[in-house]
């Protein structure tokens, strides 16, 4: 064991600078010949001088030392040589670095307490900022304050649009997985790729992400490049370039990703700004994980999309089951709510209006129908007491997520410190303190006409009256209702409201007119035996006190494989009905889009084909199988993909999709007889 020790000033300046930059504690104990816990006081200790701007002091005596000042020979600001000037200056930027990240470690601050902590002026401070986030600093303002982020949101920003050509046609390539500064990387492969693709006059490629390895316990011993830094400049330096060709990456949430976890960097930015540095515009970063564009027909306008994608989960061991799983919804017996009320998916037309939710105003809204979607699935149900939905796993939901105690006064950590983001995610993605949003308020109905109050409502009416009402108009029929058939009830020392009707157009309409309102309502049968005076049984409808559900409450039970269904509406979410239940849901695709082509990485494979009436790709891997796929057993596809699609003008439908795949194999494989690196050999013979 090493012996525990007092490190020098410098040597815990030095272990906090490399902590900055992301070693961990324990390594650098060993790197020092100390423990963790000797490590760990020296990082802090060299923390604490950076906030007294100790470090920018002994930084400024360390030049003046190195360019020969001293009480006998004083250096005045006019003898000072430009490269003086510049050392100091990135001396000083140092020090700005290493204290305002100190401060964004602890918690979220605003630009005026880093200031003050930190002795600089505000304008300095956000100017720092500003740019930190600009050169892939995971920096996030929310609230006026600002914090550093070890987690990303899905690929955000303006929708590009690829424009065909005049032939209607688009061609392109899709490759993805190359991990470079792994010892198993393929430059060979990657470039002899990229020289196809300019052989056929592509004029881009779509990358699926895992651009680099990363570094995590399993594989680092089989990297060649080590730190972020360092892994992000060698993508810069070799990745292929041709003339004319421009490659379109989306960030992946594992290796590259790792990074943004640990160091709270927005790894795609940080990649491209690299590119620029190095004078190369030839990298565009797509976002975080998945990103949307727009295939535009040239002649028409027409659009269909485009969804490149690093999903999560593992590794495929069937070339298509994992990519399945992306494109899937709810059964078939749920219903969508639009202007005339509640319709199947048989019901439906595309460009009818039906009501989503906008989740930036937390509203519901009108929207349209852009596509219906139909396939099968694995379906699973969540539910509690008040919640009951079946949905494929990966289907999205309208989720509210705490980061901390909140306003609740009994709250531990104070409400000045909790933060909020409404976001679209399945189940199996949320976090701690998740809520799904049920309801929500609604926009008003036209209003309703001056009729005879004998005739106003007519019980096959209903639920149509009710979607004429404006908001004043559903709240009178609300508590109308529930003076002629309402109960305050005291259960289990909690006071509910409950609404008894037998079923039928009356009971629909009272629990549409709560959801307009935001009121969320459970609808169950009365126990055995309680029965209406006619001996009809009925059904008790109770007026929540909340409108979201806790997700951590859900149970589920997994009903096997059903034929499912899902729209694309311009909001990307609508409102449905699902046996007793009406709630707000998602689609499966962020932004509400089930592409028209898919181009998917993170799985080594190279395969192709339509998933339910989407074109799927997976676009391979230029990287050799490593010690981790072998242990795995997971074969390993080298190569990428050449695609040529043609667009229908006249709908901007993709009609036809034709993929060249471009396998490579191991550099190892048997004795490089199959290899494409070097010259074909025989297999040893025994």
């Amino acid at each position: 064991m090493p012996t525990p020790l007092r490190l020098t000033v410098a040597q815990e300046d030095e272990v906090y600078r490399r902590w900055i930059a992301g070693e961990s504690l324990r390594s650098l104990g060993r790197a020092f010949d100390t423990d963790f816990h000797t490590a760990k006081r020296a990082m802090l200790r060299a923390r604490a001088r950076v906030s007294d701007h100790n470090l920018q002091t002994s930084a400024e005596v360390s030049l003046q030392r190195q360019h020969g000042a001293s009480e006998n020979h004083p250096q005045t600001s006019d003898t000072v040589s430009p490269q003086t000037q510049q050392t100091k200056q990135a001396a000083a930027k140092q020090v700005l670095d290493q204290a305002v990240l100190a401060q964004l470690r602890k918690q979220p601050r605003t630009v005026a307490e880093i200031a003050e902590a930190t002795g600089n002026t505000q304008g300095v401070v956000l100017d720092w900022l500003i740019d930190s986030q600009r050169r892939g600093a995971n920096l996030h303002e929310i609230g006026g304050k600002w914090s550093l982020e070890t987690t990303q949101p899905l690929a955000v920003g303006p929708v590009l649009d690829y424009v065909s050509r005049p032939d209607n046609t688009y061609v392109f390539g899709a490759m993805g997985d190359t991990h470079l500064g792994s010892k198993y990387e393929r430059l060979d492969v990657l470039n002899r790729l990229y020289d196809r693709y300019a052989e056929e006059g592509v004029d881009r490629v779509f990358h699926t992400g895992n651009w680099i390895d990363g570094e995590a316990r399993f594989n680092k011993f089989d990297l060649h490049i080590h730190g972020m830094g360092a892994q992000v400049a060698y993508l810069a330096e070799h990745y292929p370039q041709r003339p004319g060709l421009t490659t379109y990456a989306v960030a992946g949430d594992d290796h590259e990703g790792w990074y943004c976890q640990r160091e709270g960097v927005d790894i795609g930015r940080l990649a491209e700004h690299a590119f620029r540095d190095q004078g190369r515009d030839d990298w565009i970063n797509l976002g975080y994980m998945e990103a949307i564009l727009h295939l535009t027909n040239a002649n028409t306008g027409k659009k269909a999309t485009l969804a490149v994608v690093h999903p999560g989960g593992g590794s495929a061991y069937a070339l298509s089951y994992s990519i399945q799983k992306i494109v899937e919804c709810v059964p078939l017996d749920t219903e969508i709510l639009t202007r005339q009320g509640w319709k199947r998916y048989d019901q439906i037309d595309v460009g009818e209006e039906v009501l989503g939710y906008d989740i930036a105003a937390d509203r519901c809204e009108w929207t349209t129908v852009e596509r219906i979607n139909v396939g099968r699935g694995d379906v699973v149900r969540y539910h509690n007491d008040q919640f009951d939905v079946r949905c494929t796993p990966n289907h999205k939901w309208a989720i509210e997520w705490e980061s901390r105690g909140g306003p609740n006064p009994a709250s531990k950590v104070p409400s000045l410190y909790s933060r909020r983001e409404r976001l679209m995610q399945p189940f199996a993605e949320t976090k701690h303190r998740s809520r799904v949003i049920q309801a929500a308020p609604s926009v008003d109905g036209p209003g309703m006409p001056q009729v005879p109050h004998q005739s106003w409502l007519r019980r096959d009416d209903t639920v149509a009256t009710v979607m004429a009402m404006t908001s004043g108009e559903r709240r009178a029929f609300i508590e109308g209702m529930l003076v002629g058939e309402g109960t305050i009830c005291n259960t289990r020392g909690y006071r509910t409201i409950v609404f008894s009707q037998r079923p039928g157009p009356v009971n629909d309409g009272f629990r549409l007119a709560c959801f307009l309102e935001g009121i969320a309502t459970s609808d169950k049968p009365t126990p055995s035996g309680s029965y209406k005076p006619t001996g009809e049984p009925f059904r008790r409808v109770t007026l929540l006190n909340k409108r979201m559900r806790n997700v951590a409450s859900l149970r589920t039970e997994h009903l096997g494989e059903q034929d499912v269904w899902c729209p694309t509406t311009g909001l990307g979410t609508w409102v449905m009905r699902q046996g007793d239940l009406i709630t707000i849901t998602g689609n499966s695709y962020e932004g509400g889009e089930k592409p028209s082509v898919g181009l998917y990485g993170h799985y080594h494979k190279l395969w192709s084909g339509n998933i339910r009436n989407v074109w799927t790709v997976q676009t391979g891997t230029c990287q050799d199988q490593t010690p981790f796929m072998r242990k795995k057993r997971l074969e390993a596809h080298v190569g990428g993909t050449l695609i040529k699609l043609r667009q229908d003008p006249e709908t901007g439908a993709i009609t036809e999709c034709t993929v060249t795949i471009l396998r490579y194999f191991n550099r190892s494989y048997y004795n490089d007889r199959w290899s494409h690196s070097g010259k074909i050999t025989l297999p040893t013979r025994s």
